[in-house]
C-alpha cells in the first residue's frame, strides 16, 4: 500500500476517502506523500520517496516549496477550503473591534453579590461600543477569504473598499459591484474605520503592514489580521496602540510582545478550525 505522512489534525473524511481508495495513513512504510496543515516542513527531514506534498490550507510559508521542486516533488494546496471558516472568524473579529465584548463578559463574570441585574444596569456603561452599520471596512487582499469578507461587511451595512492588484476578470466576479476598489494600499488605510488583511505570506509581504503604513491610518481604526503571522509588524502595532495612534488589533496568531496588552485580542489561529 501507498504509505501517506500526516502531521497536524487531517479531516477524518478526508484520510477515510484515500484509505477507501487503497492509501495507508501514517503506516510504516517510507512515505510517497505529506498532507499537512501548519506544521513547518523547513527543519524536517523529507524523505527520498516522498513524491508530493498536500497543504490542507491556502499558504505554502511553512513548506520548502523551491528544495523541493528541484528535488521534483510536487507541493498542492486547497485554495478556498477553509475560506468561509477564516471569513466567519474575521467577521466575529470585527464586531469585537466595535463592541467590547471581552471586557464586558469579563465584568459580567465578576458582578456578584447584591442586586447583580441592578449592579451591571448601573455600571454597564463603561462597555459601549459602536456600530458596524455605515462605518468603511478597508479590506486588503479580495480572494477566496478577502472577496467573503467584503460582501459579508456589506450585508452589514457597512462601506466597502478593497485593494488586490492581482484582481482579474475571474476574481473580480466574485465581489460585489457595490465594493469601492482602490488604486493603492494607502488608499485603503486612510478610508477605513476597520482594515482587514487577507494576503499570502511571502517574503515580499512580510511586515506588509508596518510602521509607516500604521501612520496612514486613523486613530480610531482597528486593525485585523486573519491572514498569517508576519504580515503585520506587531511591535510597530503595539507601539501604535500606545501612542493612541491606533484603537485596538486582533491578531490570529501569538506574539508574546502583544500579550497582556488592553488594546490587544489574540487567538490561537483557529481561522480555518471548524468541524466542516
Amino acid at each position: 500500500m501507498t504509505n501517506i505522512k500526516t502531521y497536524n489534525a487531517i479531516s477524518a473524511k478526508g484520510l477515510d476517502y484515500l484509505t477507501a481508495h487503497g492509501y495507508e495513513i501514517d503506516g510504516e512504510g517510507e512515505p510517497k506523500g505529506i498532507i499537512l496543515r501548519s506544521q513547518s516542513l523547513h527543519d524536517e527531514p523529507i524523505a527520498e520517496s516522498v513524491r508530493a506534498v498536500v497543504r490542507a490550507g491556502a499558504g505554502f510559508n511553512n513548506i520548502p516549496v523551491e528544495e523541493l521542486s528541484k528535488r521534483g516533488v510536487v507541493v498542492f494546496n486547497t485554495p478556498g477550503g477553509n475560506a468561509n471558516a477564516v471569513k466567519e472568524l474575521t467577521i466575529a473579529a470585527l464586531i469585537l473591534a466595535a463592541r467590547p465584548v471581552v471586557g464586558a463578559i469579563g465584568f459580567a463574570n465578576e458582578t456578584r453579590g447584591g442586586d447583580v441585574s441592578l449592579r451591571t444596569e448601573v455600571n454597564k456603561g463603561g462597555y459601549r461600543g459602536t456600530e458596524l452599520a455605515g462605518k468603511t471596512l478597508g479590506v486588503i487582499g479580495l480572494g477566496n477569504v478577502g472577496s467573503k469578507v467584503a460582501n459579508t461587511a456589506l450585508a452589514l451595512d457597512m462601506d466597502v473598499i478593497g485593494y488586490d492588484p492581482g484582481l482579474n476578470a475571474n476574481t473580480a466576479w466574485r465581489i460585489d459591484r457595490h465594493i469601492v476598489r482602490a488604486k493603492t494600499v494607502d488608499e485603503v488605510l486612510e478610508q477605513a474605520d476597520y482594515v482587514t488583511v487577507h494576503i499570502p505570506y511571502t517574503e515580499k509581504n512580510h511586515f506588509f503592514i508596518n510602521a509607516d503604513r500604521l501612520a496612514k491610518m486613523k486613530p480610531s481604526a482597528a486593525l485585523l489580521n486573519m491572514s498569517r503571522g508576519g504580515i503585520v509588524d506587531d511591535l510597530a502595532a503595539k507601539d501604535a496602540l500606545d501612542r493612541g495612534a491606533l484603537h485596538v488589533y486582533i491578531t490570529d496568531f501569538a506574539d508574546e510582545a502583544l500579550f497582556d496588552h488592553p488594546k490587544v485580542i489574540i487567538t490561537p489561529h483557529i481561522g480555518g478550525s471548524t468541524i466542516e
